[in-house]
């Protein structure tokens, strides 16, 4: 690129909380490499929100799985259709994390100008 991009465009967002694609590595080096310290990125804002669920099962095709039901935990996050699953709800709808991402762009924006006005000055001293 010939100069930075005052916009960043992203789809790296996906079902789990929108941070299994890799979308804050990705916005460090957009702001490090890509970006100035004005730039934006869209969407500019990630919310995370969840619930905590009950799931449990009883009988598939006859056959009763309920002493499974202690390895049902994953410690990746999936889709689910709940309404194919039994479940209890057992919380109210709660925000995990807020993150802005265009803020982040441009502190690793910023990060990478004053690390490059650094070694300018360095290579300039060395040069004296």
């Amino acid at each position: 690129m010939s100069s930075p991009a005052d916009v960043i465009l992203t789809d790296l967002l996906d079902h789990a909380g929108g941070l299994g694609l890799g979308i804050l590595p990705a916005i460090d080096h957009a702001g490090a490499h890509l970006a100035h310290p004005a730039s934006i990125v869209v969407p500019s804002r990630l919310r995370v929100w969840a619930v905590l669920l009950e799931l449990r099962m009883d009988r598939v095709c006859g056959f009763d799985v309920r002493p499974l039901n202690a390895y049902r935990w994953h410690p990746q996050a999936a889709k689910i259709d709940l309404e194919g699953e039994p479940h209890r709800v057992l919380s109210a709808p709660f925000e995990v994390t807020d993150i802005n991402l265009t803020r982040r762009l441009r502190a690793a924006a910023v990060r990478a100008a004053e690390a490059a006005e650094a070694a300018a000055a360095e290579t300039e001293a060395t040069k004296a």
